[in-house]
């Protein structure tokens, strides 16, 4: 349905090989039109680098 494309000001905030790098994020729809969305991906599966 959708492709978003998420870039970071701040490319202290995420991993090294990442760094000027877009993170695409997408929005799927299943046969039946029903649209999904998984927030745990953003949680947990962006670059971020690791807080000290």
């Amino acid at each position: 349905m959708a492709l978003f494309r998420l870039d970071f000001e701040d490319g202290e905030a995420v991993i090294e090989t990442m760094r000027g790098k877009p993170v695409w994020l997408g929005l799927a729809m299943t046969p039946d039109h029903r649209a999904k969305v998984k927030p745990q991906n953003l949680l947990t599966n962006l670059p971020l680098k690791q807080k000290a």
